[in-house]
């Protein structure tokens, strides 16, 4: 597990924009899982997951139709475990338009975990999140580490990522430090 820590703008978000393909890099190469993510974005997508910076999930869903989609997405039963791994089991039937910003950062985690992903990719994950929710999250995402999973995570919180990742980066003005 690799934090990526910097403050705003150090340019967090542009590196995970990168990395999933959704930017065309200026110069340079850029290997995720040994491909260019930003010309094999679709075959990666099956083995990354990813939590963007800001939601895009379907706000007229509920949390089950949401996960279930994903699921389906990546050739997935139905895992009910996701949602007591994100602690959304009470809202499985609320619209995601309900939901609160903590909430929907837990969703997005648990829709990138749908594909049993080999890396993941989290910009920010604990961002609007209570002291309790953070926690559980980083301990979901140490399970995944510990399971074989890479994790590549954002954030603003340095005294967490000393805790709790393998290594940290410091990201200042675009430049690793």
């Amino acid at each position: 597990m690799v934090a990526l820590v910097g403050v705003n703008g150090a340019g967090k978000t542009t590196t995970m924009e990168l990395l999933i393909g959704h930017r065309r890099p200026a110069g340079g190469t850029i290997r995720v899982l040994g491909r260019d993510p930003y010309a094999e974005r679709r075959r990666l997508a099956t083995e990354v997951g990813v939590v963007p910076q800001d939601s895009g999930l379907a706000p007229d869903l509920t949390v089950t139709e949401t996960l279930r989609l994903w699921l389906r997405l990546h050739r997935r039963p139905v895992a009910t475990e996701l949602l007591g791994a994100v602690d959304l089991e009470h809202r499985a039937g609320m619209r995601v338009r309900q939901l609160s910003g903590g909430e929907r950062r837990r969703l997005d985690l648990a829709v990138a975990l749908c594909g049993r992903p080999r890396l993941l990719l989290l910009d920010e994950p604990t961002s609007g999140l209570d002291p309790d929710s953070r926690a559980r999250t980083w301990k979901l995402l140490r399970e995944h580490r510990d399971a074989g999973t890479s994790v590549l995570v954002s954030t603003h919180y340095p005294e967490e990522a000393e805790g709790l990742a393998d290594r940290i980066v410091v990201m200042d003005g675009g430049m690793l430090r």
